[in-house]
């Protein structure tokens, strides 16, 4: 498994989760306490992350402030903030540089627009992103997993190398698996995504679904058992659990929102420990993948949004001969 991206959004560097060549993951730091989302009080929106100039001061205070009705009008967006979204300074910053026409391929990062199928790189690098930041008894296993588990293979790929296992290992299953509390592990069948959780201390499979169709209920819970009872799992007793259907939300149908919705559950336990989540729509998917660009690599972070700042900077620039002509 290769996770690369935060795709091209800085020049020339590519964010290797993993070296395939060397089957190595990059070692993550545990912080028990720390949350994969709500950062501490004056530090919402990213704007902690704002480039500090040699005097000391914001480089474009202005922008920290902004909100979706200042985007410069020279803007191309293949997905666009609205009013209505809680989004502002930083944060959005860095989803106009995202979802801009002009900065480059980031096909994985696209899958977050509105409507837009999730693709299993995304999926990945949350998992990792939570994996990160969250106690060692939590698992959230990457997508790779399901490539290697089960008799029936829905998810096409390379077997993993025993390096690649053992790097996933390092990462995802950083505890004994009689110490794991909770295992999140992504699912997928044609076009949709949904989530199992093997609740190891009530001894449940917990099977989530943003669009359950009773028709194919037991054909989704008979996967979830060949993934855990085959010879390849930690664990073969986890298929003897008790499976558990809770009552969530469900997608509009044409939304394409099952990976968002998946996404959001994981966060959510990442959090809180529940599921709880009631609504998912623009501004999620939009939020999610700002989640993904500035979370995971706090290194490359600040050289992002300095880019992002730079960006909206020539588009506004651009805007002025515009504004002065109307």
């Amino acid at each position: 498994m290769k996770l690369t991206e935060v795709f091209t959004l800085v020049q020339n560097t590519k964010v290797d989760l993993m070296n395939a060549s060397k089957g190595q993951m990059v070692e993550k730091s545990r912080r028990p306490n720390s949350s994969p989302r709500t950062p501490p009080d004056g530090l919402r929106h990213y704007n902690h992350l704002a480039p500090i100039g040699h005097d000391g001061l914001v480089n474009l205070p202005g922008l920290v402030r902004t909100k979706p009705n200042r985007i410069p009008r020279r803007m191309s967006l293949d997905f666009r903030p609205t009013q209505d979204m809680d989004i502002g300074g930083v944060e959005l910053a860095v989803a106009i540089y995202i979802f801009s026409n002009d900065i480059g391929n980031r096909e994985a990062l696209m899958s977050l627009k509105l409507r837009g199928e999730v693709v299993h790189d995304v999926v990945d690098v949350l998992a990792t992103m939570l994996a990160n930041s969250t106690p060692s008894f939590q698992w959230f296993l990457p997508t790779s997993v399901m490539v290697n588990l089960g008799r029936k293979r829905t998810l096409r790929g390379p077997r993993l190398s025993p390096g690649n296992v053992a790097a996933i290992k390092r990462v995802h299953m950083c505890s004994k698996v009689d110490m794991a509390t909770k295992i999140y592990l992504p699912m997928w069948c044609p076009r949709h995504w949904y989530l199992m959780i093997v609740d190891v201390g009530r001894e449940r499979l917990v099977y989530l679904d943003s669009y359950r169709i009773e028709a194919d209920v037991e054909s989704k819970k008979l996967h979830m058992i060949d993934v855990l009872s085959s010879d390849d799992a930690e664990r073969p007793r986890f298929s003897a659990y008790k499976i558990e259907l809770p009552e969530v939300p469900q997608q509009h149908r044409e939304s394409n929102d099952c990976g968002v919705w998946m996404a959001e559950w994981m966060m959510r336990e990442a959090m809180w420990y529940n599921h709880g989540v009631e609504v998912v729509g623009a501004e999620t998917r939009m939020k999610l993948a700002t989640d993904l660009v500035l979370k995971p690599h706090k290194k490359m972070a600040k050289d992002i949004v300095e880019k992002a700042f730079a960006h909206w900077r020539s588009k506004e620039e651009a805007s002025q001969p515009l504004r002065r002509a109307l």
